[in-house]
């Protein structure tokens, strides 16, 4: 913004002066100073209209940003996977019920988009919503995708918006959190356009929109390209960083989510998204890697194993994870790599650490009781690092 006393301002009202003494000049003696006036009014009034001081654009703060004020602790989004309904000790809704004091968000896997934009996979629980929002916890539907034609075309992107529009006002939920994964990378503009959209259509009903992503670094560009970091962060109100699984079923055996890997991914996400946006992904489980294929593992269940076998957990350093080994009947060898309180702890100190928002906790249901007691910590007043 140019100041009225600059060269190029005092230029521009100087040509309309002289302007005006020409037009003047060329009327009658008595209209002359009428004229002479009026410009100088006109030429007052076009310098302040045109480059008067304008407000500061005050960005929106994000759904985020309000849970934080107060709560002397991690905003905590917590996912919920209908099919660990099948085992009461792993229940997503048992673990809901007893720890909804510290619950900001429930991100419920309810919903997929498929072909040409339409919802598909819906698993919805109106009990669920109901016990959230009764104990003032919010819902933001995790809604995950079937492919990714609908993104190809304007016809695809609108009737997705549309009926997340839909689903969102029919299920009275707060927010959404978008999940869209294995897109490739030549998308990229598309899913951000997408994101656009739904965050324009959720904002107007007050609602909220989050993204989840995969890490940038130790990801294939395959699996991590179609996010564009910076770009998401400005349209939605929360992205998660979903730093787990750098060893699964389709690796040989290895940490899940070694501390090394999610330190060195946080801080590059904390590079493009601002860090009152951003929220930790975190797992409650672990993979046993056996002879006949790997199965996944909550954290009670490999706890549970250990104390079946006799055995303790060996901790590696680096990656900060236990893990441990076995033989089962047939002589099989298992190889086990599994999150626990001890690695939560020390990922809510690099949240702490860094000032990010908070976590979001994949899954809820099979984690430890000392899992949830760690989030008591007050936030540190100052953000590091």
């Amino acid at each position: 913004m140019l100041p009225p006393e600059s060269p190029e301002v005092q230029g521009l009202a100087g040509r309309f002066r002289a302007l005006t003494h020409i037009v003047a000049s060329l009327l009658a003696p008595r209209w002359r100073w009428a004229l002479w006036a009026g410009g100088g009014i006109v030429a007052a009034g076009l310098i302040v209209l045109l480059f008067r001081p304008h407000p500061p654009v005050v960005p929106r703060p994000g759904a985020i940003g309000r849970f934080m004020a107060g709560t002397g602790r991690p905003v905590v989004m917590g996912f919920y996977e209908p099919l660990m309904e099948t085992s009461p000790a792993s229940s997503s809704f048992a673990s809901l019920k007893a720890n909804y004091p510290k619950i900001d968000v429930l991100a419920p896997y309810w919903f997929r988009i498929g072909w040409g934009g339409t919802l598909e996979n819906n698993t919805s629980n109106r009990q669920v919503t109901a016990f959230a929002h009764s104990h003032r916890v919010e819902v933001w539907p995790l809604v995950g995708n079937n492919g990714y034609e609908m993104l190809t075309t304007s016809t695809g992107r609108h009737l997705t918006v549309s009926n997340l529009v839909t689903l969102a006002r029919r299920g009275r939920y707060d927010g959404i959190v978008l999940d869209w994964e294995l897109v490739p990378a030549s998308q990229r503009n598309n899913y951000t356009h997408l994101v656009g959209e739904i965050g324009r259509a959720f904002h107007r009903m007050k609602k909220s929109v989050a993204v989840a992503v995969f890490p940038k670094i130790g990801v294939s560009r395959d699996v991590q390209g179609v996010y564009d970091y910076r770009a998401l962060a400005r349209e939605a109100d929360a992205i998660v960083l979903m730093t787990y699984d750098h060893h699964e079923s389709s690796t040989p055996p290895g940490p899940v989510a070694p501390m090394n890997w999610v330190s060195a991914n946080l801080h590059d996400a904390l590079g493009r998204i601002p860090r009152e946006k951003l929220l930790l992904g975190v797992a409650t489980y672990g993979y046993d890697w056996g002879p006949r294929g790997v199965e996944t593992l909550t954290t009670t269940e490999a706890n549970d194993l250990l104390k079946k076998l006799g055995k303790k957990a060996l901790w590696a350093v680096g990656s900060e994870e236990p893990h441990f080994t076995y033989t089962d009947a047939g002589g099989g060898i298992h190889t086990v790599w599994f999150e626990n309180a001890k690695t939560f702890s020390q990922k809510l100190e690099l949240v702490k650490r860094t000032g990010t928002a908070g976590v979001a906790i994949w899954r809820l249901g099979g984690s430890e009781r000392a899992f949830w007691k760690a989030l008591g910590y007050p936030l540190a007043p100052q953000a590091r690092g």
